[in-house]
């Protein structure tokens, strides 16, 4: 079964079907996500599978005071990536492959707090491929240094 970051289409489903069964059980109402809150939810590698999206749901409703489950009601981790960079690398047309791979790869070392192993599974790579890219690229030249 692949794993819920390969299946981000599916996690509003999920997520709303686990709030819905906790909501029953706090005796809570319930009717649905904000629009951060569900980017957010999007956004978040998921590296707990699942079983992680059950257990923040369950907190977040407990913690709900509302019908709507809000960014504020998610752990600290959603609301921090929030302020990141939002996920998003933009490369210009024209940029050669090395060096969009180095950015895609320095800012998910970034978006994932340093924490090589995280970025290597946000990348879908193993970590020794990591590691062996950060080496070729400390020893080769950016291209705006060549110029």
């Amino acid at each position: 079964m692949p794993r819920l970051c390969e299946r981000l289409d599916d996690l509003p489903y999920l997520a709303q079907f686990f709030a819905q069964h906790f909501a029953e059980v706090n005796h809570k109402d319930f009717t649905g996500f904000d629009a951060e809150c569900l980017h957010a939810l999007k956004s978040h590698p998921w590296p707990g599978n699942v079983r992680q999206l059950r257990n923040i749901m369950e907190r977040a409703s407990v913690l709900c005071t509302g019908p709507v489950i809000t960014i504020r009601d998610l752990p600290e981790e959603f609301r921090t990536a929030r302020s990141q960079t939002g996920g998003i690398v933009q490369i210009r047309v024209g940029t050669s492959l090395e060096d969009a791979e180095r950015e895609l790869i320095d800012r998910t070392i970034e978006f994932a707090g340093g924490n090589k192993t995280h970025a290597a599974e946000i990348l879908g790579i193993a970590t020794k491929t990591l590691y062996n890219r950060l080496e070729r690229y400390s020893t080769s030249t950016p291209a705006d240094e060549r110029a």
